[in-house]
């Protein structure tokens, strides 16, 4: 659901490529891009279509995290708040507290 959240709220200027968010990364003025002043365009976006892209890729990336776990590489909970991602991103690598 945070995924969804996310993507819906997206803003592009297409000349640069540059993102925009509705309640992450608002521009100074509503609909503006903050460097030309040129309109900013949601992106499309179909909910059922990318629901189903998310599923096939958790299952497609399993065995990618059973590799990484077993060489004590954390996963982190991107759904907090910047600072507190870019912290745990920031720990040092090591075994998990309960091995």
């Amino acid at each position: 659901d945070v995924l969804v959240e996310r993507c819906q709220g997206r803003l592009l200027h297409e000349a640069s490529g540059r993102l925009y968010h509705d309640a992450h990364r608002i521009p100074l003025e509503k609909g503006v891009d903050d460097f030309t002043g040129n309109p900013l365009v949601r992106p499309p976006f179909e909910e059922s279509k990318f629901k189903a892209q998310v599923e096939r890729y958790q299952k497609d990336s399993k065995l990618l995290r059973q590799f990484f776990s077993k060489r004590h590489v954390r996963e982190v909970d991107a759904t907090k708040t910047i600072d507190q991602v870019s912290a745990a991103c920031l720990e040092p690598i090591g075994p998990r507290e309960s091995e």
